[in-house]
């Protein structure tokens, strides 16, 4: 795994923060200085929660763990979607949908009519529909592929969570925060949760933050795809081991059933 460069940072303007008087209190221990009212953030410090969290995010691909990626703001939106959908990483990034982790089974519900639609549209189940009746539903699920297109994958909450920009994103924030409460009450293992932020936010409610001003497309792409390939570096090891030990047992239950030919064939030859 390659390593974060802070003049690569500085050199993207990711160093910017917001307003001393934006600035959060519990930020200010990520922020090197003030220059102009503006909260100059430590990108040293931010290389340093950059390459905690990818070790995180590498682990937790390797354990087959599923990332889920939220970024509906408008900087970060394009280049997110475009970046998950070449590595088929799961990403909601159109906007927010309320209930997905604490009434998952009910969103999932449209998930799963979106994909039904998909597979009749293929088949040529709408074929013998009125054409009135085809451009209707058609229209129906351009609409809900517009939200829904990155979470077709989904059958259950992701085990991880990677937001862009905590603020845009309270909702999800708060969803996410509520499951792990039930989770640690229930004694399950908890979402993780990462998150790319700025110094007007409070770090500490999400387990990894990364410092870093995200309201540049080029910030916001350099240090998402340095985080992206983190995990997707993890989930190749977990494929690999996945597939070396399917091979395995279809080896062993190879040798089972010769070995249950053998014993028959001997069988026969008795009688």
């Amino acid at each position: 795994m390659v390593n974060l460069d802070p003049k690569k940072l500085l050199e993207l303007g990711g160093h910017f923060g917001h307003k001393v008087s934006r600035t959060n209190p519990k930020a200010k221990k990520y922020v090197y200085s003030a220059q102009s009212g503006i909260s100059i953030i430590d990108l040293f410090k931010t290389v340093e929660l950059g390459e905690h969290a990818a070790t995180k995010l590498e682990t937790a691909g390797k354990d087959g763990k599923t990332l889920l990626v939220i970024a509906s703001k408008k900087v970060a939106k394009n280049v997110v979607s475009k970046l998950c959908e070449d590595l088929k990483v799961p990403y909601l990034c159109e906007k927010w949908v309320g209930g997905f982790f604490t009434n998952f089974e009910e969103i999932h519900k449209n998930i799963q009519k979106a994909k039904d639609w998909i597979e009749e549209q293929k088949t040529g189940g709408w074929d013998s529909m009125l054409k009135h009746e085809r451009v209707k539903l058609e229209k129906e699920l351009h609409k809900v592929l517009k939200i829904y297109k990155g979470v077709l994958s989904l059958d259950k909450i992701p085990d991880a969570v990677l937001i862009v920009d905590i603020k845009k994103e309270k909702n999800a924030l708060s969803e996410s925060m509520k499951v792990q409460e039930r989770q640690r009450l229930q004694d399950f293992e908890q979402l993780m949760s990462f998150a790319i932020l700025d110094t007007n936010v409070n770090p500490d409610v999400v387990q990894y933050p990364i410092m870093i001003n995200d309201d540049t497309e080029q910030t916001i792409e350099y240090i998402f795809t340095y985080l992206i390939h983190a995990y997707i570096d993890g989930r190749k090891k977990f494929q690999a081991s996945e597939e070396k030990r399917i091979a395995g047992e279809e080896k062993k239950a190879q040798k089972v059933k010769e070995a249950q030919e053998k014993a028959e064939k001997k069988i026969h030859e008795k009688i």
